[in-house]
């Protein structure tokens, strides 16, 4: 399995690390998201505005699950290399514990 680390460059500090999605994982989440994207494109405006207002309560849920402390994922904000995709794969990989 291919492991990733983003170093900041400008303290050497290291801002990100993990796992790389197997390609299957990576096949199965964008299947799903394919195949609820109509769906999602189907809802009224506000019930999708509210949708994205929630996601932050999901995540915290999410973070809970897998033993992340959300506090941790905050300290990511600001820096040279964020893990959007890292947190995506993270709260793939719980949904699929689940």
């Amino acid at each position: 399995m291919t492991h990733f680390k983003s170093i900041d460059p400008a303290t050497g500090e290291t801002v990100w690390e993990g796992a790389a999605a197997s390609v299957a994982e990576v096949r199965a989440a964008t299947d799903r998201a394919r195949a609820a994207f109509p769906d999602w494109a189907d809802r009224l405006r506000q019930d999708r505005i509210e949708a994205v207002k929630r996601y932050p309560a999901v995540l915290q849920g999410v973070f809970g699950r897998i033993g992340l402390n959300p506090a941790d994922f905050r300290a990511y904000r600001g820096k040279v290399d964020s893990p959007p995709v890292a947190s995506a794969v993270m709260i793939e990989r719980a949904m699929l514990r689940d």
